[in-house]
């Protein structure tokens, strides 16, 4: 069998010690813990060690300084591992891994939404409707695509609130998954999606009288990062650049690029997000 673990995750990072608690494994213990619980997987018959260890660490460091809801969590998931056999440790939720790290986000203030919709239409203008609802926080999030031109113009909400649009630039609506990425909504979601980067520096320019020609960047980023995007051409032929702290990561074609929306309270975050799969959160969502 080929065990691979459910930790296998992109969390937060940092693994401070817990203080006042005789049981230091989410603290100064956490290291050797991961060490000793990934070469019992491995023995199980995974092949991914050293991505383990990463992983291990990231998801416990989800449950670390955020009160006992968070600690005891962490702690009974450890102790469940510890006697569990090769085929628990394989679960999806093996020892309710998922569970309770839902349960300490909560406690937490974090976003945690259960449910998931598609309305593939169209109907009356609308090409689908994607999103994600009975959310912690009673909001709901939901990505709409409109049958109103040539390509689909797509717009993310939150509640009602357009946070960002982008034009479709593939024959097929996105899925959940794309949604979270694209319109990066600060919320989990069945499973462990990576936090939205928050950029608190942004600003696009259109270049002339070009609608083909613009470019956008963001810097002071959450992950120390600066993001940028350049788009070239004509409209029918935009060549979009994204790079990476000054570095090429990536490109794509289609009809206006980011140009539209450049000029948006988002100053083209989500459309950023469409076009390079950078997750960079559009607005502050309350």
């Amino acid at each position: 069998m080929r065990v691979v673990p459910w930790f296998f995750v992109a969390c937060t990072v940092d693994t401070p010690a817990v203080e006042g608690d005789d049981d230091d494994r989410l603290g100064n213990e956490l290291g050797a813990w991961c060490q000793s619980m990934c070469e019992r997987i491995d023995d199980c018959g995974g092949d991914y060690l050293a991505l383990c260890l990463d992983n291990c660490l990231e998801y416990f460091s989800a449950f670390v300084d955020k009160g006992s809801v968070c600690s005891d969590g962490g702690l009974r998931v450890m102790d469940c591992m510890e006697t569990a056999t090769c085929e628990e440790l394989d679960s999806l939720n093996g020892c309710r891994a998922n569970d309770e790290r839902w349960s300490c986000l909560e406690s937490a203030g974090e976003t945690v939404c259960q449910g998931a919709f598609l309305d593939e239409g169209p109907t009356q203008g609308v090409l689908c409707t994607v999103g994600v609802d009975q959310c912690s926080d009673d909001k709901e999030f939901s990505l709409e695509c409109l049958d109103e031109s040539d390509p689909p113009e797509c717009k993310c909400s939150a509640s009602g609130v357009t946070t960002g649009r982008f034009m479709l630039n593939q024959l097929f609506c996105p899925s959940v998954t794309e949604a979270i990425q694209i319109c990066a909504w600060p919320l989990l979601h069945k499973g462990f999606e990576p936090p939205p980067t928050l950029c608190n520096v942004g600003g696009g320019e259109l270049a002339g009288f070009n609608e083909g020609e613009c470019s956008t960047h963001y810097g002071d980023c959450s992950d120390g990062r600066e993001y940028e995007v350049r788009c070239f051409g004509t409209v029918g032929n935009v060549v979009c650049e994204c790079s990476v702290d000054g570095e090429t990561v990536g490109s794509y074609e289609s009809s206006y690029g980011i140009c539209p929306f450049v000029q948006d309270p988002d100053a083209g975050r989500v459309a950023a997000n469409a076009g390079c799969g950078f997750k960079i959160a559009p607005v502050e969502i309350r």
